[in-house]
C-alpha cells in the first residue's frame, strides 16, 4: 500500500512517470472543490478491471490520508 501511495503521489505533483498520469486525476482538474487535493474515485462495472485496479485504489487510499500529511 506505500508504494502505491508513492506512486499516486509522484502522479499528483508530476514527478512520476507520464505514462501513470493518466490513472489517476485530481479534483483540480475537473471541479473546483473544497477538497483540492483528493482524487477522483473512476466509475466501477467490474470488480477485477474496476474496484481492484490502480486508479480505483489509489485514489481510495489517497483519499484516505489526512490533507496535513499529503502536503509533506
Amino acid at each position: 500500500m506505500r508504494q502505491l501511495i508513492v506512486e499516486v503521489y509522484k502522479c499528483h505533483y508530476k514527478i512520476g512517470p507520464m505514462y501513470l498520469h493518466k490513472f489517476v486525476e485530481s479534483h483540480e482538474t475537473c471541479y473546483k472543490l473544497r477538497k483540492i487535493d483528493s482524487m477522483l474515485l473512476p466509475n466501477c462495472i467490474t470488480v477485477k478491471y474496476g474496484t481492484h485496479s490502480l486508479a480505483y485504489q489509489g485514489a481510495k487510499l489517497w483519499n484516505r490520508i489526512e490533507t496535513n500529511v499529503k502536503t509533506l
